[in-house]
């Protein structure tokens, strides 16, 4: 085979791998960080058991790669026998308090349940401008809750998603 030819197979795998890692769903990993605050977290296989023990609970997290303007939607899946009153998701470091989302309750629930949210859409476009190496997830106030989570991703708008009309405000994800 030619050089030219190698050459030229060896761009358009390098492109493809580009546009496929571009568009690929992003892990969401639990940094078990001493920054989390009033929260104990079990991890146990792909489920972080979480309790919350007092005011203002949250938790920091780690997209396996940071700040893909492709990722808009955080989607995981959720049991919860108390239900969390508030989750939030802001994006850092540094974490502010204007770049916080308010993504709303997570209602009781005895099966896994999945969760979706358009954080573009939710921030009026705010998402996307903000650092995301870090998340840092509140989940609700106060102690005593329990929650299991599983799946946490940062993931593109699907074809559906992209073509219903943009809601700026969350209705409890999908």
């Amino acid at each position: 085979m030619p050089v030219m030819k190698i050459k030229n197979l060896f761009a358009f795998l390098a492109l493809s791998f580009a546009v496929f890692a571009a568009y690929a769903d992003t892990k969401v990993v639990w940094e078990n960080s001493k920054d989390d605050h009033s929260v104990k977290i079990k991890k146990s296989g792909t489920v972080l058991e979480i309790e919350t023990t007092g005011a203002d609970p949250y938790a920091i997290f780690r997209p396996t790669v940071a700040g893909k303007p492709s990722d808009e939607v955080l989607e995981f899946e959720y049991m919860s026998a108390d239900g969390i009153n508030n989750l939030v998701v802001a994006p850092g470091l540094p974490f502010k308090p204007d770049y916080s989302i308010e993504l709303g309750p997570l209602p009781k629930s005895d099966a896994w349940v999945k969760k979706s949210f358009n954080l573009t859409a939710i921030s009026d476009g705010a998402w996307l401008k903000q650092p995301r190496k870090l998340l840092r997830i509140d989940f609700g106030a106060g102690g005593n809750k329990s929650l299991k989570i599983k799946n946490i991703i940062l993931r593109p708008l699907t074809k559906e998603e992209a073509a219903a009309k943009p809601v700026a405000t969350n209705a409890g994800g999908k």
